[in-house]
């Protein structure tokens, strides 16, 4: 058996929490294929299940979606006989009594002073914190491009979230039912964030500022907060105003030529003109333009 020798460095970080396998894939809304020259690829697509009515079109779907995967000529199809019988697509679907191991995950800086995060699988945090400041070893096979975490330890000399950066923003949505509460940053980003990444005394409101600490997925550039909790409005792209509900028959209405949603004017008596509104400075969901729009509203 050949030894692969390992290159090893060690560095700070900060302990982000553990994350379950098949939450993070749910988490994440796009996936990035890179084809390289040789061999193609294989990948494997087991049918997708819909509920409701829906499901009697996914016979189609799922034939659809082979069939161009196959006839594209970048991909080798894996044999359906390979699968397991049962495919989860959603946390609930894992088999009862499976247990989803967890994925610790940490806080780095990079060497140009970006706060980046990365996954220790097969790595025990015992007694340490969610926050904690850490010392990680890390290892890189000669032949691989991938740091391996080694080793964890306890960094006596840090202070909590410290490999993470800080920043402010505004609350939009409310967590309900299924959804998480999202979190306006600035003009071009709003995230959702996770019951476990809000640590205030009470539930996030809309319109209410927030303080977090930030770190952005090295694998899909996506920012993921922590330690969310109230505090400051940002500076950029949000304001209030007091001004006058300009209706529209349709169930829309304008603040200072800012959007309000029908459901957001329904909460205001129709006998109101004048109202108090926090604004947001964001991209159109549509239209390629930025422009303002109201996330909360009340009588003045």
């Amino acid at each position: 058996m050949t030894k692969k020798r390992l290159a090893a460095l060690s560095g700070t970080a900060a302990f982000l929490g553990l994350s379950a396998a098949l939450g993070l894939v749910a988490q994440q809304s796009d996936i990035l294929i890179k084809i390289t020259k040789g061999e193609r690829p294989v990948i494997a697509v087991p049918d997708f299940r819909a509920s409701g009515e829906a499901q009697q079109y996914m016979g189609a779907f799922n034939q659809t979606l082979w069939d161009d995967l196959e006839k594209s000529g970048v991909f080798r199809m894996a044999s359906k006989s390979m699968y397991p019988l049962r495919v989860p697509q959603q946390p609930k679907d894992a088999e009862p009594g499976r247990k989803i191991r967890p994925l610790p995950r940490f806080a780095i800086r990079e060497s140009n002073g970006a706060s980046v995060s990365i996954v220790g699988p097969g790595v025990r945090c015992r007694n340490i914190k969610i926050g904690d400041p850490v010392t990680l070893v890390l290892g890189r096979q000669r032949d691989s491009d991938r740091d391996a975490i080694v080793q964890v330890s306890v960094r006596s000399d840090g202070a909590s979230w410290d490999c993470t950066d800080s920043g402010k923003g505004l609350v939009t949505r409310e967590a309900a039912d299924d959804r998480r509460a999202k979190v306006f940053v600035d003009r071009d980003l709003e995230v959702g964030i996770d019951g476990e990444a809000w640590i205030g005394s009470h539930s996030p409101k809309v319109g209410e500022g927030v303080r977090f600490r930030v770190t952005e997925n090295r694998k899909t550039g996506r920012r993921d907060l922590f330690a969310v909790e109230p505090g400051p409005r940002p500076d950029a792209d949000v304001k209030m105003t007091t001004g006058h509900l300009k209706r529209n028959p349709k169930g829309f209405a304008f603040v200072d030529d800012a959007f309000v949603p029908p459901f957001m004017v329904e909460t205001v008596p129709p006998e109101v003109d004048t109202v108090v509104a926090v604004l947001v400075y964001a991209k159109h969901p549509k239209e390629d333009r930025y422009g303002w729009r109201a996330v909360a509203i009340s009588a003045a």
